[in-house]
């Protein structure tokens, strides 16, 4: 409960100051930085990202360490690639954000089940476009009935639900809040990296349950971080 409050204050000063710079979950620290979505991502990903995931100590040609700090960089660097790609809804350029081997995870709300949650591959996100079938997601926690929704339908209302470009909360492996659901992204995907983009309740009539999050999962591939799972979060009855 302490960690949901400071992130309800801090997001209202994010808010207060015009969303100029976004707030950071590391743990139970915040931590500002500047916006990363800027209109040069592709160039600033070109040099960063790459460049920054995993880092050379010169010290032995075989030996390659982490760096922490570039890590995160380079996460919160894939990840505004990811945002902007479904902001853009260019599935081109999400298939190369996806892991090729494995895919990408859809979870309708914050409980993962890998053995039931939809995948598709890196190649059938690129014909996202043009696919028009209607899939079941899972079960409406609402209704209690199937998620029946083409592929756009469901980006638009459990994915990219809201422009979450401008969420004024990030988490970095951090949940910022919760619902009655079980959160279990990190035993579901444990060792795996995640981003959750957050927007806090804005309806007063709500008080605050009309909130909602997106979290994007990581997993190091060729030394580079790629997309294994969308995961949508909000209040749920």
């Amino acid at each position: 409960m302490r960690s949901i409050f400071f992130c309800f204050v801090t997001c209202l000063i994010g808010f207060a100051i015009g969303l100029m710079v976004n707030i950071f979950v590391i743990g139970d620290q915040f931590i500002t930085y500047s916006h990363f979505h800027t209109p040069n991502l592709s160039e600033t990903m070109s040099t960063n990202v790459d460049n920054h995931t995993i880092k050379d100590t010169g010290t032995d040609e075989n030996q390659m360490v982490h760096d922490p700090m570039e890590d995160e960089e380079a996460l919160i660097y894939e990840s505004y690639a990811v945002l902007n790609a479904l902001h853009e809804k260019d599935y081109n350029q999400l298939k190369t954000l996806a892991h090729p081997d494995k895919g990408v995870t859809f979870t309708p709300y914050s409980t993962v089940d890998l053995q039931s949650d939809r995948v598709f591959k890196a190649d059938e996100i690129a014909e996202f476009e043009s696919n028009l079938t209607l899939y079941i997601w899972g079960m409406n926690q609402e209704s209690n009935e199937p998620i029946q929704m083409s592929i756009h339908d469901y980006i638009d209302r459990f994915v990219y639900n809201v422009n979450y470009l401008e969420a004024p909360c990030i988490g970095i492996n951090h949940v910022i809040s919760s619902g009655n659901a079980l959160e279990n992204v990190s035993t579901a995907y444990k060792g795996l990296e995640f981003v959750e983009f957050y927007f806090p309740g804005s309806d007063p009539e709500e008080n605050g349950s009309d909130w909602s999050a997106l979290k994007l999962i990581f997993e190091q591939y060729n030394n580079k971080y790629t997309l294994v799972g969308f995961i949508h979060s909000e209040w749920t009855v």
